[in-house]
């Protein structure tokens, strides 16, 4: 189904696809130079569970999947690239063809636009990382997923709906 089901967490994440389907093809075009955390949906479940179970007061918590300093956007690309079975070549497009393609696609569009202005924007913000002075302690949560295997389950989620 497209909003997931228990067996596999990550399925229904339908905003990817088009970085698994381009990754297929042996490219993934890719903002400019940046990085980012990232963090399996069945981690962040359980943190969220822990959290409301165990209510550790008011703190601001940065959750991601351990790795400090994230991944840059090629790092990325690569990855899903192998939950393919590809080495895709990542294409960083400079920040301002972005914003260009953000506006062009909203005049083309109109409300079905994909890439608006604001999400270029937003995929043009060089650090989305996760501090890793503000996880939460570990005796509270830890997360268990690592990303490639993430990747890798949404890989065949796509696959067994025929999206990939």
């Amino acid at each position: 189904t497209e909003q997931g089901d228990e067996a596999n967490p990550s399925a229904g994440d339908m905003e990817m696809r088009d970085v698994f389907r381009m990754a297929r093809m042996g490219f993934v075009v890719l903002p400019p130079a940046g990085r980012i955390s990232l963090i399996h949906v069945a981690d962040l479940a359980r943190l969220l569970v822990t959290l409301a179970l165990t209510d550790p007061g008011r703190h601001i918590y940065e959750c991601d999947d351990g790795v400090d300093g994230g991944y840059t956007h090629s790092e990325f690309a690569r990855m899903v690239g192998q939950a393919v079975g590809k080495r895709p070549l990542p294409l960083s497009v400079p920040r301002a063809l972005l914003h260009l393609a953000g506006h062009a696609d909203r005049f083309f569009r109109e409300a079905n636009a994909k890439l608006t202005p604001d999400r270029a924007a937003y995929l043009s913000h060089p650090d989305w990382t996760a501090d890793p002075g503000r996880r939460p302690p570990t005796a509270l949560w830890a997360p268990q997923v690592a990303t490639s295997a993430g990747l890798e389950q949404t890989a065949a989620w796509y696959r067994a709906e025929g999206l990939l």
